[in-house]
C-alpha cells in the first residue's frame, strides 16, 4: 500500500498570481532587502483582503487568475507599497491586446527589460503565473513560487495553443506579461516599450460587489 504523501501548503489554490505579484516587488524593490518575511506577509494579507471586498477571492482561489485580476493585485501593490515605504514601482503591458507576437521579439522585450537588475517580469505559464529573472540563450530563469527554477525554451510554445506532439508543455501567452520597473520621481525617465500601456501608482480599493 502506498503512503500518501502530505499536501504543500498553497497547492490546492489558484492564488499564484498574487505571489506572483508580490516576489516580483521584492525583486523591483530598490533594497530587497528592506522587504522582509513580515512584509511580505503584511503585503499578501493587504491583497486578499482587498480582493475580499471586491468580491472575487472565492472565485480566484477555485479558479484562478487571469491577467486582469493580475493587474488588479499589481494596481493594488503600488498603492499599499507606496503608503508603507518612500518608493513603489511602476508596470507595463508591452503586448496589451496580443495573442499572437513573434518569438524573438517576445523574447527579447523580456531579457532587453531584464538587464536591469532592479527589474521583473511577471508572465503566465499555462495557467500559472511567476516572475522571470533572466532569459538565458535556453531557458527562462524564474523566481517561482512552486520552486520551478527554469524552463526550457524549447518546451515553450509562445502566443499559440499547446502542442502535444512537439512536447510543449507550457504556453506563453504575450498579453499575460507584465514588466515591473522601480518607480523614480521623474516618471518621463522611464518609458515603456514601444505601444505599451505604463500604469502608474493610481489605485484605490476596489468597490465591494453587490449581492
Amino acid at each position: 500500500m502506498t503512503t500518501p504523501k502530505p499536501l504543500r501548503q498553497g497547492r490546492l489554490d489558484y492564488l499564484c498570481g498574487v505571489y506572483a505579484v508580490i516576489n516580483a516587488v521584492r525583486l523591483t524593490l530598490a533594497d530587497p532587502a528592506d522587504f522582509r518575511s513580515t512584509d511580505c506577509r503584511w503585503l499578501f494579507q493587504a491583497l486578499v483582503r482587498d480582493l475580499g471586498r471586491a468580491g472575487v477571492i472565492t472565485d480566484l482561489m477555485i479558479d484562478g487568475q487571469n491577467q486582469t485580476h493580475v493587474r488588479l493585485c499589481l494596481r493594488l501593490a503600488q498603492t499599499h507599497v507606496s503608503h508603507r515605504y518612500p518608493a513603489t514601482f511602476a508596470y507595463a503591458v508591452p503586448f496589451h491586446g496580443r495573442s499572437i507576437v513573434p518569438r524573438r521579439h517576445f523574447l527579447a522585450a523580456i531579457r532587453d527589460h531584464l538587464k536591469h537588475p532592479s527589474r521583473a517580469a511577471v508572465l503566465r505559464l499555462s495557467q500559472h503565473w511567476s516572475v522571470v529573472r533572466r532569459v538565458s540563450p535556453t531557458a527562462l530563469v524564474l523566481f517561482d513560487s512552486w520552486g520551478v527554477e527554469r524552463i526550457a525554451l524549447r518546451e515553450c510554445a509562445i502566443g499559440a495553443a499547446r502542442d502535444d506532439r512537439r512536447g510543449d508543455p507550457w504556453v506563453l501567452q504575450p498579453s499575460s506579461l507584465f514588466l515591473l520597473d522601480p518607480a523614480i520621481p521623474d516618471s518621463s525617465r522611464l518609458l515603456p516599450p514601444q505601444g505599451a500601456r505604463r500604469h502608474e501608482s493610481r489605485a484605490t480599493p476596489p468597490r465591494r460587489r453587490r449581492s
